[in-house]
């Protein structure tokens, strides 16, 4: 990526007009680190497109035109642009469920459902990630548009996303609403690095609530 465009990414005086020249450069696609300019979008709440009209959720509108650029590219440039990988593994979907930008994070999923499956360096699902942050919205956001098919549930230290719902903030509705959605009882079989399965964070942190309701789903457990 040029670097004025991404300094002007960051700045917020990227105009509409630079990003269709950007655009049409192929410029959107390629980064020093690999991060393209949907990853810059994705994660800064700085961004803002300077339309005569001043537009009040630019790194929004941004990613809504990437989008749409995107659109009219052949399959393969598309599928670069939305999937691409910076150094660290994460893709635009990662980055926007890092910072917490639920309307962004909605753009791309309802785009490329797909994307819920990819696990970024660390082995962490976009699922994975918005709950171990305690980012429910974005949570159910995600599990509604991409389950049960094109969902992975994978975390880091080989835990699944029960194992951070435990851990992090435990919401019974939440969890009851992962097990409805992805159907799979094996999730609450899956052991992490440390041989701890769902049940024994849930046994470990006093969670009798939770403990009920893991056995219920799955009676081996007990």
């Amino acid at each position: 990526m040029d670097p004025e465009l991404y300094k002007a990414a960051i700045d917020g005086t990227l105009s509409e007009k630079t990003l269709r020249a950007a655009a049409d450069s192929k410029q959107l696609v390629t980064g020093g680190k690999k991060n393209n300019i949907l990853h810059v979008a994705a994660k800064s709440g700085n961004l803002q497109i300077n339309t005569e009209e001043e537009a009040k959720s630019g790194h929004v509108e941004m990613v809504r035109f990437l989008i749409v650029k995107a659109r009219k590219m052949d399959a393969q440039q598309k599928r670069k642009l939305v999937t691409m990988k910076n150094c660290e593994g994460d893709t635009a979907l990662h980055e926007a469920v890092r910072h917490n930008r639920f309307e962004i994070v909605k753009l791309l999923i309802h785009e490329d459902s797909n994307l819920a499956s990819v696990l970024n360096g660390y082995g962490e699902s976009p699922l994975f990630m918005a709950v171990a942050r305690c980012f429910y919205e974005i949570g159910l956001l995600i599990l509604n548009a991409a389950a049960p098919i094109n969902c992975s549930v994978d975390g880091r230290n080989s835990m699944n996303v029960l194992h951070a719902a435990v851990i992090r903030a435990p919401i019974p509705k939440f969890i009851h609403e992962v097990l409805f959605k992805l159907s799979s009882s094996s999730m609450l079989e899956k052991a992490d690095d440390f041989r701890w399965i769902p049940l024994h964070y849930a046994a470990y942190l006093d969670n009798r609530e939770l403990i009920e309701l893991f056995i219920d789903h799955n009676n081996s457990l007990a």
